[in-house]
């Protein structure tokens, strides 16, 4: 498992972290944009931004 080693989430290869760590965050790639590019929730283990609380191992909706 790539990214948080302690996630336990059973989806955490779709986590931001996991993508990163796979090299998957290449930028211009549409797919990866589309997951941070209206950000809502930070996570609090690493400060990765994402669109959905899914994407990261422990969201914390950003405040406005």
């Amino acid at each position: 498992m790539a990214g948080n080693q302690e996630c336990k989430d059973t989806r955490h290869a779709l986590h931001l972290c996991a993508l990163k760590a796979c090299g998957l965050d290449v930028e211009g790639d549409s797919i990866f944009t589309k997951l941070v590019n209206k950000p809502q929730y930070v996570c609090e283990n690493c400060g990765d931004k994402s669109n959905k609380a899914e994407n990261l191992c422990k969201p914390k909706k950003i405040q406005a």
